[in-house]
């Protein structure tokens, strides 16, 4: 049975034998299942068929993405029994406002907590930290010049021993060929470059030397900061 209105029409079909279909001829760019006794299946004009279950609508839609209208629809019933249903077709959206709630009530029960009670403590708390940062106490910071150092040529010169107090270094290349910095007393490039008219801060209260590769002697300028 169709039963139509101005833009939207009804179609209630009853007992729907099984695995047999049921086609309508009728335009439309929306359709809603409103009930069904069991699971059916639905198709529009190209014969694609997709499950449909009650409460949802259904629009079709262009490769594009824009809705599009269809001219006929076909209901097929995949069960062993007769289905009835109820769907509703036409032009637009159709919004759906209803809900249902089920399940059994659950009484709620308040909980009363006790009074907050006060907290004593006797005798002495041993306190323990462990991987702690605790940060060095506020001192006076010294920066003094060390004066330059000539650094031999093809060798490796000591620029200071190491020194508790020393916070960092700070020093300038005064020569023309790149030199290296490192802890090592190893003659050879391993370290921080050095180029010529770079200054630099290191971090370091430990003994620091400097390479000087080139074949004559060069000056780096040093300073340090002390605690």
């Amino acid at each position: 049975m169709v039963r139509r209105s101005a833009q939207f029409r009804d179609i209630i079909i009853a007992a729907i034998p099984a695995g047999e279909e049921r086609s309508f001829n009728d335009a439309g760019t929306i359709v809603a299942c409103l009930a069904a006794s069991a699971p059916l299946e639905m198709a529009f004009d190209d014969g694609n068929f997709f499950f449909v279950a009650p409460g949802l609508g259904y629009r079709p839609f262009d490769p594009s993405g824009q809705a599009i209208e269809f001219g006929s629809l076909i209901f097929r019933n995949p069960t062993g029994a007769p289905i009835d249903v109820h769907f509703q077709i036409g032009t637009g959206d159709i919004i759906d406002n209803r809900a249902v709630f089920g399940g059994t009530a659950i009484p709620v029960q308040p909980i009363t907590f006790a009074v907050p009670q006060p907290v004593s403590q006797s005798g002495a708390w041993n306190v323990g930290l462990t991987g702690v940062y605790l940060p060095r106490a506020a001192r006076p910071v010294a920066i003094s010049n060390m004066g330059d150092l000539s650094c031999a040529a093809s060798a490796v010169t000591l620029i200071s021993a190491a020194t508790a107090a020393r916070s960092s270094y700070v020093l300038e290349h005064l020569g023309t060929e790149t030199m290296y910095i490192k802890t090592p007393t190893t003659n050879n490039n391993n370290g921080i470059p050095i180029r010529p008219g770079e200054r630099l801060e290191i971090e370091t209260n430990g003994a620091l030397n400097i390479r000087n590769p080139a074949a004559f002697a060069q000056t780096i300028r040093r300073a340090e900061i002390t605690w």
